[in-house]
C-alpha cells in the first residue's frame, strides 16, 4: 500500500473496521483524531488518463429526472409505493421511490398559488396578487403621525397638567 494510506486511519480502513466490530468508544476516539481541516487531509488526486468529461458523466449518471408536473401515469407510481409500504416492504418502496421519483408540483405553471396557500397570506399581499392594488401607489407622509398627535393634544387632559 501507499505510505500515506497506511498512516491514515479513514483510508486504512480502521475506522471502519472499528464501527463494525461495536467498538463505539474507539471509534468516537479515532473520529476525533481526524484532522477537521478538509484541505489537511489526505488525499488521491485522480490520474491524467481517467477522462472527466461531461459526456462520461452523463453516460454514468443513471438516476431519473422529476417531472416538473404530475400526470396520469405519476399517480400509478404513487399507488405502487403504497401498495409497498402497506405490504411493509419499506426497503422496496424507497428503492421504488428512488426509481421513480415523484413530480416536483401538481402544476407546471410558476404562477400557479394554491387556494390553501392564499387564505393563509395577509388581505394586502391577496389583492397585491390579485392585481386590485398597485403595490408602487403607497403615499407616505412623514409628518402623518406628528399632525395625529397635534390634533389629540387639545382634547387630552395631557395639555393642561404641563
Amino acid at each position: 500500500m501507499i505510505p500515506i494510506i497506511d498512516s491514515d486511519i479513514e483510508f486504512s480502513g480502521q475506522l471502519g473496521q472499528t464501527l463494525q466490530q461495536g467498538h463505539g468508544s474507539e471509534f468516537n476516539l479515532m473520529l476525533s483524531m481526524l484532522m477537521e481541516d478538509w484541505l489537511h487531509r489526505p488525499r488521491i488526486e485522480p490520474s491524467s488518463d481517467t477522462p472527466a468529461s461531461d459526456s462520461v458523466l452523463a453516460e454514468l449518471s443513471v438516476a431519473p429526472q422529476a417531472a416538473l408536473k404530475a400526470e396520469p401515469i405519476h399517480w400509478s407510481m404513487e399507488e405502487k409505493t403504497g401498495e409497498l409500504v402497506r405490504q411493509s416492504q419499506l426497503s422496496s418502496a424507497r428503492l421504488w421511490s428512488a426509481m421513480h421519483p415523484c413530480p416536483m408540483s401538481l402544476h407546471n405553471d410558476p404562477k400557479h398559488i394554491d387556494d390553501e396557500v392564499m387564505g393563509n397570506m395577509s388581505y394586502p399581499a391577496q389583492q397585491r396578487l390579485k392585481g386590485q392594488v398597485d403595490s408602487s401607489e403607497v403615499s407616505q407622509d412623514a409628518t402623518g403621525l406628528y399632525e395625529i398627535l397635534q390634533d389629540l393634544k387639545p382634547h387630552s387632559g395631557l395639555s393642561q397638567a404641563a
